[in-house]
């Protein structure tokens, strides 16, 4: 019997070997492999970017994140803590704060999308309320732009059965 191993497990093997001395770790994700610094994830990174912006005075009033892997998970969990202790509601009661994994599976994202095709509709959408709304794409939340894009798709259905 023939045994082939794939490419991710034959090159996380090789990185292993590497970098089991210098404070990273390897990580086999979805269709890549990933050299990581101990204790610097997606979670870590968002939280730094926040605080940073606060610090410098500027205070975002929309946030989102979109992604589709497992690795993924500490960035939404942050974001659901975040909200739950209502923290950046000290510096801005508009802060929205929304997070959406690609495809249906558990996780702590607040919403999920079947696609990236849906992802690209939910931003179109984002664009085109804000538009209509008069503001800027940062200034509604995820529920607006999601219950839009519901109205139209049944208006436009209305639409078509009266033709």
């Amino acid at each position: 019997m023939i045994v082939i191993k794939s490419f991710a497990v034959v090159i996380t093997s090789e990185l292993e070997n590497y970098v089991n001395k210098l404070n990273l770790k390897v990580v086999n994700g979805k269709c890549y492999v990933e050299v990581q610094v101990l204790g610097i994830n997606k979670g870590t990174f968002v939280s730094y970017l926040i605080k940073e912006n606060l610090s410098n005075g500027h205070i975002p009033d929309f946030i989102m994140c979109v992604d589709d892997d497992i690795s993924d998970e500490k960035m939404f969990r942050y974001l659901k803590e975040k909200e739950k202790e209502n923290e950046l509601k000290n510096y801005s009661k508009n802060i929205k704060i929304n997070s959406v994994v690609v495809g249906k599976k558990p996780s702590n994202a607040m919403y999920y999308v079947n696609n990236t095709k849906d992802v690209q509709e939910m931003i179109e959408e984002f664009v085109k309320t804000s538009h209509q709304m008069g503001g800027s794409i940062s200034t509604f939340n995820l529920n607006t732009a999601m219950q839009h894009k519901e109205m139209n798709i049944e208006i436009e259905e209305e639409k078509r059965n009266e033709a």
